[in-house]
This record gives C-alpha cells, sequence and structure tokens, in this order.
C-alpha cells in the first residue's frame, strides 16, 4: 500500500525544540535507571542489573535527539524566519536558557542545597536574566538585582513555608 505525502517536511526549527524534547526524555530515563538497584551485593552479575535495558534505551533515544539536533542546525534551524528580523532566534536563544536553568536548578541544586536557597538562586538568577537588556545603567541593573534578591529569597522561603507547614511535606 503506498502513502502519497502531500504535506512539506517539518521545518528545521520544529526539528530542533522536537530533538531538545527526546534529548530530556533520554537523559532523564538514563538517570532514572541509574538510580535502579544493581543487586550486587546479594550475589547477582552487575550485568543483570534492572537498570541496563532502560538505560540502553535513553542512551540510543539522546543520541538519535542529538543526530536530530545537528541535522536541524545544519538545515538553518538558528536561521530568522522571513520577516522576524532576528526576533525568532532571540525567542529561540531565551527558551533555551530558559531551559538550561530549570535543568541546572532540577539536577544539580535541588538536593545538594537546602530547599529555599535553591529556589532563591533560581529565580534571582531567571529574573536577572531575562530582565537584563544590553546598554542598561549600572543603577538600574544594582535596583533590579536587588528587587530579584528580594523576589528570590521571598519565592523560596514561601514556597518552603507552605510545603512543610501547609501541605507537611519535606523539602529536600
Amino acid at each position: 500500500m503506498t502513502v502519497a505525502h502531500d504535506s512539506p517536511p517539518p521545518s528545521p526549527r520544529a526539528d530542533l525544540f522536537t530533538a531538545a524534547g527526546f534529548l530530556a526524555f533520554g537523559v532523564a530515563v538514563i538517570v532514572v535507571s541509574a538510580q535502579m538497584p544493581t543487586f550486587t551485593d546479594q550475589g547477582t552479575p552487575a550485568y543483570v542489573a534492572p537498570g541496563i535495558v532502560p538505560g540502553f534505551h535513553g542512551t540510543v533515544i539522546s543520541l538519535l535527539a542529538l543526530v536530530l539536533a545537528v541535522r536541524s542546525v545544519l538545515r538553518g534551524a538558528f536561521r530568522p524566519m522571513p520577516g522576524s528580523g532576528g526576533s525568532a532566534r532571540r525567542s529561540l536563544l531565551r527558551i533555551a536558557l530558559a531551559c538550561v536553568l530549570a535543568i541546572v536548578f532540577s539536577g544539580f541544586m535541588v538536593g545538594r542545597l537546602p530547599f529555599w536557597l535553591a529556589a532563591a538562586i533560581f529565580v534571582f538568577v531567571f529574573i536577572l536574566a531575562f530582565e537584563w537588556r544590553p546598554g542598561m545603567a549600572s543603577g538600574v541593573l544594582a535596583r533590579d538585582a536587588g528587587i530579584a534578591a528580594a523576589i528570590g529569597l521571598g519565592t523560596g522561603w514561601g514556597i518552603t513555608l507552605l510545603f512543610e507547614h501547609v501541605f507537611l511535606i519535606r523539602m529536600p
């Protein structure tokens, strides 16, 4: 049976977003599979650990996502869209920055720092990163940093109090 494909192929930018989603999923699978018990302390060989197959699948998904990302970049994923004047690229960079900040927060800060501090740092950096503009006066930047610090500390403190005292959930 033959199927006619009249629709155009996905845009390079759509492929890049798809690759980012699959990469995040693949890395998450690898991380979770690495945390699974190995049962080697019970005399079981390490190669029969339950996390090996999911870890392999996560690795393959991640590698294929990287291939898709490279292919989409080579096809022009970062080129400005016609009539956008480069705003599409700025939007894409802002999305990438937000993703990186979220990954650093959830992957490297939570569990290593008290939650209130990790949340405060995340909110502070997030606000500064998205409020900063090239050529911004140092006085305005200092004022914005103070406001961002206050919002970050208030957010970290508020979330911790809410979850620990209202929902009775211990924060990491």
